[in-house]
């Protein structure tokens, strides 16, 4: 049997970012659980406000930043991100699909009465990246590798978002479908492109500004320590703020530009934490798995949302013991890691090679 990390494809690749991509499923998988699963009464407590908080700024936020940082090193065309970002809001549909089978499948058969197209064009990550990908090869030509344009334009993109959302009507035509993906508080737009994007282009300036900076620029661990002092200081008074945010899902899903400073915040101090843990720690078993887990982010996410997504069709919202719900994300993790590995080393292979005879 072949090892589950692949020491090679590791050391070749930028580890503190898989690491974080890696949390980043992690927490997804655990805000899935508990919005899904976990009973409304769960959500009071600490366990789900903690909960919350970490399907929150170490989440969506997180990934869409590591995104954007890569788009930036990507030197793929403007024609192949187009057809990329393409696939992903069509395999986001897709996955919608799948994920809501079972519940769809009730609804087909007259046992469920709820509007299957809210299930269908759910706006979620993948539809997000798509979107993003797609807006990012238009703006290319226009802001070139001019990185303050980018940084610029996710300020815009929050504030307006903010304003632009309050004129638009929150009505279930067939074109509200369409507009849902772009902007507007509809109850399935969880990821519309706009506030969302701005993540995007705050880490799509990060990486151009790190090559202006060149790679001999780093923070001196003096500063850094007291950066960590600084940090801690402000996120123990200002944690009430960011959680009661996270908890309530409607303004978290369309925040303003106070929560996007916060996180951007919040997320920097957690890059660098991160990043020493992976100096110090990088060979450890824990870490290992977690950048594996970063390195299939798409393929661990698509699973872990397909067997989440069905199994909540039974157990919507049933769950109100904090030890249950962790035997679930560890069950969700086991078997999300079984199937990922299974598609990566054999069946994926298999069907390559099926394709070219």
């Amino acid at each position: 049997m072949k090892p589950l990390f692949n020491t090679k494809v590791l050391t070749s690749r930028n580890q503190t970012a898989d690491l974080l991509k890696g949390v980043a499923v992690l927490s997804m998988i655990l805000i899935h659980l508990f919005e899904n699963i976990g009973s409304q009464s769960m959500e009071s407590t600490i366990y789900g406000k903690i909960a919350f908080f970490l399907g929150g700024p170490p989440a969506a936020p997180l990934f869409m930043i590591v995104m954007g940082y890569f788009l930036a090193g990507s030197n793929k065309s403007a024609t192949l991100q187009l057809r990329r970002g393409l696939i992903l809001l069509l395999g986001g549909i897709l996955l919608n699909i799948g994920l809501n089978f079972s519940l769809l499948i009730k609804i087909l058969q007259g046992t469920s009465t709820l509007n299957p197209l809210k299930f269908i064009f759910a706006v979620d990550i993948l539809p997000l990246a798509g979107l993003s990908i797609i807006t990012i090869a238009l703006l290319n030509p226009l802001f070139k590798r001019f990185a303050e344009a980018y940084i610029l334009s996710a300020v815009f993109v929050v504030l307006f978002g903010k304003l632009l959302i309050d004129f638009i009507p929150l009505e279930e035509k067939p074109f509200d479908y369409i507009i849902a993906f772009f902007v507007g508080e509809y109850e399935w737009s969880y990821f519309s492109l706009i506030p969302w994007l701005s993540f995007v282009l705050v880490g799509y300036s990060i990486k151009l500004f790190s090559d202006r900076l060149g790679e001999g620029f780093n923070i001196k661990r003096l500063y850094r320590n007291v950066f960590y002092v600084v940090f801690g200081f402000i996120f123990a008074f200002t944690f009430d703020y960011a959680a009661n945010i996270t908890s309530n899902l409607p303004v978290y899903y369309k925040f303003d530009f106070l929560f996007f400073l916060w996180t951007l915040f919040f997320l920097l101090g957690f890059s660098l934490l991160v990043n020493d843990l992976e100096i110090k720690f990088s060979n450890s078993i824990i870490l290992k798995y977690i950048k594996w887990i970063g390195i299939n982010v798409t393929s661990f996410y698509v699973v872990q949302w397909l067997l989440i997504g069905n199994i909540s069709t039974y157990f919507y919202k049933k769950e109100a013991r904090i030890e249950i719900m962790l035997i679930w994300f560890v069950a969700v993790l086991v078997v999300s890691t079984f199937v990922v590995y299974l598609w990566k080393n054999y069946l994926q292979k298999v069907l390559q090679s099926l394709s070219k005879k």
